[in-house]
């Protein structure tokens, strides 16, 4: 049995172009299950339910923006993220401002989308990692 908490989506970027991150699913026994990921940019929107791996529970996704957070002064070459059933893929860079290169496939490879989204390397980035974090806490 699975349970949907009752949390305010994330929303990651400002104006019409963003992240979202909502819907999130526990297993009965409160152990993170699923959720929603959504992106839109420039009048493109897709969106897909990824699962966790129940071993980390979405905590690489917590640790990959916190850690972009932490350096948000900049880093050399790209930070990546995937997700388990590579459904979910981003591509950070920093060259003073955060670009997110992201990726969703559906889950039966009937479709894929590619998306670039700009973030504001300070207290947006800062912003949205704390948001990401407090969403995906364990219940």
């Amino acid at each position: 049995m699975r349970m949907v908490l009752e949390r305010d989506p994330v929303v990651v970027g400002t104006g019409a172009d963003h992240l979202t991150l909502s819907n999130f699913t526990t297993l009965a026994s409160g152990t993170p299950y699923s959720i929603d990921v959504a992106v839109q940019v420039e009048g493109l929107s897709a969106r897909i339910t990824m699962f966790s791996n129940l071993a980390d529970t979405f905590d690489d996704l917590v640790q990959f923006f916190a850690e972009m957070a932490r350096d948000w002064r900049g880093w050399k070459g790209s930070r990546n993220y995937e997700s388990l059933e590579h459904d979910l893929k981003i591509q950070a860079t920093n060259n003073g401002h955060v670009l997110l290169h992201i990726g969703l496939r559906s889950w039966m490879n009937e479709w894929a989308v590619n998306a670039s989204l700009a973030l504001d390397a300070g207290e947006e980035l800062s912003q949205g990692a704390l948001d990401i974090a407090h969403f995906l806490r364990r219940p």
